[in-house]
């Protein structure tokens, strides 16, 4: 009897290992402990994808971050580097926010979910504009309508797969109304550094690109600010592995986005913060490889739309596509192509994705355009559930992509995969904010 019911406990293990390896779930914990050894303290937070180390008394920067299924440590060994550097949006680089040390709490929910939650009250010296030099910042003055702020964020894990979350809060501990705006920086070097590296800022004359020079005395090509940014979202890659990260933030609040070559930078808008209340934002950190371009990042989706001439006055349309974050089912995605000049829908197609994953899935289509060189636009359109997102890209010809991209000249447009000056614009959405009263 006892064999016969060990026998069935072995079975229904075996069983239930099956379901959870045929479903793609994952039964690993998401680890979160403070680091055994050394000093100052470190917070060591991991998934089976990726492993970050934080420094709460470095700004509660995450100083390392391993991303497993390459093998790459995208964050460099300099003073400065770092993901999720806190500073304040009416100073030029650098708040002295990155300098100050930051208390922290381990945080779990559940066994597939845990983050380490990090934060400091702005005190009276070292908490404003800052130095590069740690010493000095700490000694700098703060001025007055930012003392006594806290800046609180929380970088979460999930076991099921590699999208960072981070919740962002400033809050108003003081006893006056203050009116404050961060930006956030993250300082990495994909593949050890800036080099061969492409930016990916979206603007409104398409999505413009800053790319890195492949050694030491070349010349960048492209925009470091976009001031006219049209979607929350900028990305990186490394032209010859093609491993890069994808950045999603909430547009309403955007003011400006930067690049340096090794940092991505987005300046928020100043929000009014009654006494106890919070300013609350979300943003999410994408790990991706093989993607060409990229055209789109949100909290759900990576997208890139290639276009290539083929022959007989064909373009071949390539639209590479993954989910953020959850896989999601039933998805529809809709190509479409209209004439920039005619206005004129030249082609479409419709795809059905039973489940979109973290691993890239491609799409294809075909078509004569009448007058290539008049322009198209390339749109998409994907719908899971009640949820839609649209994205697009203009393109004209090979040849004008190329001169597009390896214009030395352009002060608007430099390396754009899809700017076209006048021809192309798209104007800034609207935004939509939320405040709490003063």
């Amino acid at each position: 009897m006892r064999s016969n019911l060990k026998t069935l406990l072995m079975a229904g293990l075996a069983a239930c290992l099956a379901f959870s390896t045929a479903t793609g779930e994952e039964l690993a914990e998401v680890v979160v402990k403070k680091v055994a050894a050394g000093q100052p303290t470190q917070i060591l937070l991991k998934n089976r994808f990726l492993e970050l180390t934080f420094d709460p008394a470095r700004g509660g920067r995450c100083s390392r971050l391993l991303i497993r299924a390459t093998g790459e440590q995208v964050i460099g060994d300099a003073d400065v580097s770092g993901l999720f550097l806190d500073h304040w949006a009416k100073y030029a680089w650098p708040s002295g926010l990155m300098h100050l040390p930051y208390e922290y709490e381990l945080v779990k929910e559940g066994k597939r979910r845990a983050g380490v939650r990090l934060w400091v009250r702005v005190p009276k010296s070292g908490g404003g504009k800052g130095s590069r030099g740690r010493s000095t910042s700490l000694k700098m003055a703060t001025s007055p309508d930012l003392v006594g702020l806290t800046v609180r964020k929380t970088i979460w894990l999930n076991s099921g797969n590699d999208t960072i979350e981070v919740d962002q809060e400033l809050v108003n501990t003081t006893k006056q109304s203050r009116a404050a705006a961060l930006y956030i920086q993250q300082n990495l070097s994909m593949s050890g550094s800036h080099y061969s590296d492409n930016w990916y800022l979206p603007s409104t004359s398409g999505v413009q690109v800053n790319l890195q020079p492949d050694k030491k005395g070349g010349r960048t090509i492209g925009p470091d600010w976009i001031r006219t940014p049209v979607a929350g979202w900028m990305a990186v890659k490394d032209r010859k592995t093609q491993h890069g990260m994808v950045f999603a933030f909430d547009y309403n609040y955007l003011s400006k986005t930067y690049t340096s070559g090794a940092t991505g930078e987005w300046f928020l808008e100043p929000v009014p913060i009654g006494p106890g209340k919070s300013f609350r934002t979300k943003y999410v950190v994408k790990p991706v490889s093989g993607f060409k371009d990229f055209v789109y990042g949100s909290r759900s989706l990576v997208a890139d739309i290639q276009a290539d001439e083929v022959g007989q006055g064909r373009v071949k349309i390539t639209h590479d596509v993954m989910a953020v974050g959850r896989d999601q089912n039933d998805v529809t995605v809709e190509l479409q192509v209209i004439g920039w000049k005619s206005k004129k829908l030249l082609a479409a197609k419709t795809f059905q994705v039973s489940r979109l994953s973290a691993k890239r899935l491609q799409q294809e289509l075909v078509f004569k355009p009448p007058v290539l060189a008049d322009g198209v636009l390339i749109s998409a359109i994907v719908r899971s559930g009640k949820k839609e997102e649209r994205y697009e890209r203009f393109y004209a010809g090979d040849r004008a992509e190329l001169q597009a991209r390896t214009n030395l000249f352009a002060t608007q447009g430099g390396g754009l995969p899809s700017g076209r000056g006048n021809r192309y614009f798209r104007p800034q959405p609207r935004k939509r904010k939320q405040f709490d009263k003063p």
